[in-house]
């Protein structure tokens, strides 16, 4: 096995860090055996670490997969205060966004030269797959 992806699912106890591999889903904490793996948010604060205790559970798996098509994904990160984003990795958007507006599609940054952008997106901003977000009044426009 090799490449992985994390994920926040629903499980009995409620919400957990996963590992993708492919088309299975693992739960991280049992992957590893490291109590901090739980959540997404644990992972990520000891990234360094969990990175490679990770990397060396999923090339042999002891814990039990749940398939992907029968597992309720989360929000990624729970708990998050905010989320620094890269504009980088929104450029099929910016393409979608101009195709429907009609308009010229601003140059790649990255193969333009251009500086980086990035923004915040507060942490309760962020939503399960699949939810239905509600505009506020005080919403102009929600994108």
């Amino acid at each position: 096995m090799s490449g992985y992806r994390l994920a926040t699912y629903q499980s009995a106890n409620g919400a957990r860090a996963g590992i993708i591999v492919g088309e299975n889903v693992y739960d991280a904490q049992e992957l590893t055996g490291q109590a901090a793996d739980a959540s997404v948010l644990g992972i990520v604060q000891d990234w360094r670490r969990a990175s490679d205790r990770i990397a060396s559970a999923v090339k042999s798996p002891k814990a039990k997969p749940t398939k992907l098509s029968q597992t309720h994904l989360r929000a990624p990160l729970l708990g998050a205060g905010a989320l620094y984003c890269a504009g980088a990795n929104y450029r099929d958007h910016a393409i979608e966004m101009a195709t429907k507006l009609k308009r010229p599609l601003d140059p790649d940054p990255k193969l333009s030269g251009g500086k980086p952008w990035h923004f915040l997106k507060p942490g309760h901003c962020v939503a399960d797959p699949g939810a239905t977000v509600t505009a506020t009044h005080l919403t102009k426009k929600l994108d």
